[in-house]
């Protein structure tokens, strides 16, 4: 037990050493990327100031916050390759707050590591540095700002290099450093595994020795200089033993041990990190040390007199510490980040993951299909349905955990080892690789083992099958009960699915907290829930080696949207083959297409190849600010655009608040070179805002590039009330009676007489045209989108609410039934999603969507399908900038019932809209509130069967729907 004890006191801290023999490549890679970090932050900066945090992380990204907002500025990339290169270690801003160096994993034995800069105002990259060795553990700038500190993992020891990338000075260690400070008058500390703290001096530009510092004990993490540069306070990897844990201080001009800090009250873990705060008053220590399971904890050393005082900081290990003029930020391997004002700990900034750590509570149906794990907001476990592609609040009887014991493997070390054995016989890992899981296949034929770099099959005598190398670590795997099918989750809160006789991966699946997820293949198609794409899409790095473009599959949903190829992926085994019989099926739907474009689309997408760097949008880099404080009222943005391909740049758009604006003038750059620089020139209302600039090319539209202005004077107040255009569609009765519906038509107008009471209240005027059963043919609603793109004025409000049929065809596109609707005549008879996006983005003001169109019915042939996703996520996409209320997530049937009077969502909706919908009693409803309440009431009134979603596109704040009435 012992043993055990001391083995999970390091594995927590998660060192990682690696070598692999892998090319960068400028070839686009599939991967997650959320707003907050996916993978453990590994360590933070902060600048001087305190207004800015850098946080890098082992998910291959770095962030830039604002520190006093916690709001995200950018997210730096750089380029990166399978495996482990590309995952960051070390960070460092310089003390003129300008610029950020980032360091890691960057390379490999075929490929030089390097050194990354940005500016961290922008978020561009600026240049880089070759670290000469790998694995940079942290990086620390100099009072001064002229040179650049670097620490290595391996005994590549530490290095010194000037702001041009020279190398000053270099020294190997006799073991791995994972540390390294500097004082305000540029001494400089580094810790390494060999029992030492090596001390230098920069004198004239040159690097000289210190004196070295023995520890007492061999693997001193973290080094700290005290304000006024005479003391140093060391963390340790391990705990001076199995009661005490400590932190030692140590008297630089002395070369002596001053104080040593001895806590006996922390039975797990260690203090590796330390910081001393800006004022002197107090070291913070904190790493792997926990209390119970989640409960992660830090200790405040009050200096000199050494009270201690305890901090509960997180559900996993703490990572970094880092001072500011005020407090002390600390990040852990949740990922999250949160900052400590003397013995108070305010909000952190989590990520939204699930955490999937814990192999009991992940467990499977038995043909894989059906995934259940614990949330940490809610006692009861979720599940995610494959082949439904649904996320439910409850378990399937079915389910279970992985085997990890049978008569055949009696005898397995598995959990938190260096060393694993199956059936007496070792397994051989990589140094310093450690194994985390392990599944006994259910006909005993062998087993998967799963550990921090890699997932390996191991045939009963335990002789490896196959290895596959992974990008993050598994925290728990699991087998169908056929033992063909391998399922993992992993500490980035993806789960994936294996092909169990080769290692093939088959599928991934990423499920975010508010309840969006996306399911794809390696080639690049999926599924995913309303608002889910921007969760994933492809890196790909830039010709030049320095930095690198995201861009989200949003930005090919019309190639790799494919629900028919994901839902035959686990059938078959093969996402190939699942490919190649959806194409086969689109191909037997071509010749009864009843449009020329339908045919197409459908001919587009069995055509689609895998991505291409040739044949992507521009992608935009800042070069004025990312944050602006004004107090004027014309602003400019300079920017650059990218492009791989040879073609060139179109019209540039511009969103305020996310809505289009025209702007004064605009002058694009000359070149899609990354170089040539651009302007717009524009206009903002006088109150905090969010701009946006798009770019086109022959191949789509690139990411927004996002600058956010705060209004330095006080805001101005609004004079003029805004105005209410409401265009409501209702059918319940169409000429086809097989397809009427009982509560359509009523829906659309109680809810338009719900907002006529805002008249003179929130709106000046509320404009309503409502269009009824038979009064809804596809030449009025046609006529009343058109009446309602011209009507609304930048200040006011449009809404568009769609309540009857809609379906979607073979080729994904949505159509709205309207009474005369003829299945046969698709494109000459119902409203086409085109119709209704056009109209929606054209719209000057504020635009909004209720769409209330999955009813059961009795449509057949092409049309059996009635799945919003594409539609919503095209409207609510930033370039469109409409927030889309869905009444189901998109698949579910959208349920009335004679009882509620009304259709479920549009019963919530009006109780919302009178006023319950106001949590914060401010007096208004706003949008993000509606969204809460319906989706709330909603999934309680239907006792789970229907559940609302909101999208809103990024950069649009919130903003007040109406008055309450209540």
């Amino acid at each position: 037990m012992k043993r055990r004890r001391l083995q999970k006191i390091f594995f927590c801290g998660c060192f990682f050493l690696v070598t692999l023999a892998v090319q960068a490549t400028t070839d686009p890679l599939l991967r997650i990327e959320a707003q907050a970090h996916t993978g453990p932050i590994r360590r933070l900066a902060v600048d001087r100031t305190g207004t800015r945090v850098v946080t890098v992380s082992d998910d291959k990204t770095a962030r830039v916050w604002e520190l006093p907002t916690r709001r995200l500025l950018s997210i730096l990339r750089v380029p990166i390759a399978a495996g482990e290169v590309g995952k960051l270690y070390g960070a460092a801003i310089s003390p003129k707050g300008n610029e950020v160096a980032i360091g890691g994993t960057t390379g490999s034995d075929a490929l030089a590591h390097r050194i990354y800069l940005f500016d961290i105002n922008t978020g561009a990259a600026t240049g880089v540095i070759d670290a000469r060795a790998g694995h940079v553990k942290h990086l620390a700038w100099t009072a001064d700002g002229r040179y650049l500190v670097a620490s290595y993992a391996g005994a590549d020891g530490m290095r010194v290099f000037d702001r041009h990338g020279q190398q000053l000075y270099a020294e190997t260690f006799g073991g791995a450093s994972y540390g390294a400070a500097v004082s305000a008058n540029d001494q400089i500390a580094v810790p390494a595994f060999d029992g030492k703290v090596r001390l230098y001096r920069i004198v004239g530009g040159v690097v000289k020795a210190n004196g070295t510092l023995t520890t007492a004990l061999p693997d001193p993490v973290s080094v700290s200089f005290s304000p006024d540069g005479k003391q140093l306070a060391v963390g340790y990897l391990s705990r001076q033993s199995e009661r005490v844990v400590q932190v030692d201080v140590f008297e630089l001009a002395a070369a002596r041990l001053a104080q040593r800090f001895q806590i006996s009250d922390m039975p797990n873990g260690n203090l590796m990190n330390v910081a001393w705060s800006a004022d002197g008053s107090a070291i913070y220590a904190a790493g792997t040390g926990y209390r119970a399971v989640s409960q992660y904890v830090g200790k405040r050393i009050a200096w000199p007199s050494g009270k201690v005082t305890e901090l509960d900081l997180a559900t996993n290990s703490i990572t970094d510490f880092a001072a500011t003029t005020d407090g002390i930020v600390f990040s852990t391997f949740e990922p999250a980040w949160g900052l400590i004002k003397g013995e108070r700990v305010l909000d952190k900034r989590r990520s939204p993951i699930f955490d999937l750590r814990g192999a009991s509570a992940f467990k499977i149906n038995s043909d894989g299909t059906q995934v259940s794990w614990l949330a940490k907001t809610s006692a009861a476990p979720i599940y995610f349905d494959v082949k439904q592609r649904t996320l439910n609040d409850d378990t399937p009887n079915d389910v279970h955990a992985a085997p990890t014991l049978s008569t055949r493997f009696y005898n397995a070390t598995w959990e938190n080892t260096y060393t694993p054995r199956l059936n007496g016989r070792d397994i051989k890992l990589q140094p310093g690789e450690v194994s985390r899981a392990l599944a006994v296949l259910p006909d005993n034929s062998g087993a998967l083992l799963a550990s921090s770099w890699s997932l390996r099959k191991l045939d009963a005598t335990g002789a490896e099958v196959w290895q596959r190398s992974l990008a993050t670590e598994v925290t728990a795997v699991n087998v169908s009960d056929d033992s063909q099918l391998v399922v993992t989750a992993s500490a980035d809160g993806t789960i994936r699915w294996w092909r169990a006789t080769d290692g093939e991966l088959l599928l991934s699946l990423f499920v975010v907290d508010d309840r969006r997820w996306v399911l794809w293949t390696e080639a690049g198609h999926y599924d995913a829930s309303i608002g889910a794409e921007s969760l994933v899409g492809w890196h790909v790095n830039r010709p030049d080696g320095i930095g690198a473009d995201f861009y989200s599959v949003a930005r090919f949903r019309d190639r790799f949207y494919r629900p028919d190829v994901i839902r035959n992926v686990l059938p078959l085994r093969s996402a190939e083959r699942a490919l190649t019989l959806a194409n086969n099926d689109l191909r037997k739907q071509a010749p009864l297409a009843k449009s020329q474009s339908q045919s197409q689309r459908i001919q587009a997408l069995i055509d689609a190849k895998r991505l291409s760097a040739a044949e992507l949008p521009p992608a935009l880099t800042l070069v004025s600010p990312k944050l602006v404080r004004t107090d004027r009222a014309t602003v400019t943005v300079d920017f650059s655009a990218f492009s791989r391909a040879a073609k060139p740049i179109g019209a540039v758009a511009v969103k305020v608040n996310g809505r289009p604006v025209d702007p004064l003038s605009v002058a694009p750059p000359r070149r899609a070179d990354g170089k040539a620089v651009g302007r717009v020139s524009l206009s903002i209302p006088p109150r905090d805002s969010t701009v946006q600039l798009f770019v086109t090319n022959a191949f789509g539209v690139s990411e927004p590039l996002t600058v956010h202005y705060e209004w330095a004077l006080p805001p101005e107040p609004v004079v003029k009330q805004p105005v209410l255009y409401v265009l409501a569609i209702g059918v319940s009765k169409y000429a086809n009676a097989a397809y009427n519906l009982g509560f359509a038509a009523k829906d659309s107008v109680d809810f338009t007489q719900s907002l006529k009471l805002q008249e003179g209240l929130f709106y000046k005027n509320v404009v309503v045209r409502t269009l009824t059963s038979e009064q809804a043919t596809r030449q009025a609603v046609i006529a009343g989108l058109a009446w309602l793109r011209n009507s609304v004025d930048p200040d006011d409000v449009g809404i568009v609410f769609m309540a009857g049929h809609g379906i979607t065809d073979a080729g994904n596109i949505y159509y709205f039934l309207p009474h005369d609707a003829d299945l046969t005549a698709p494109q000459a008879t119902m409203v086409g999603e085109d119709d209704i996006r056009e109209a929606l983005i054209r719209i000057r003001g504020k635009a909004l969507l209720f769409i209330d169109t999955c009813h059961a019915g009795k449509a057949v042939g092409l049309f059996t399908k009635h799945d919003v996703t594409m539609i919503a996520n095209k409207l609510s996409s930033p370039e469109s900038g409409v927030v889309v209320f869905s009444s189901s997530d998109g698949r579910q049937d959208s349920l009335e019932d004679d009882s509620w009077g009304n259709g479920a969502f549009t019963k919530e909706l009006i109780v919302g809209l009178k006023g319950k919908a106001d949590f914060r009693h401010e007096g208004v409803v706003t949008y993000k509130g509606l969204d809460y309440f319906v989706s709330h009431e909603v999934k309680k009134l239907t006792k789970g069967r229907q559940t609302p979603v909101t999208i809103v596109p990024v950069g649009l704040t919130d903003f007040p729907l109406v008055k309450t009435l209540e």
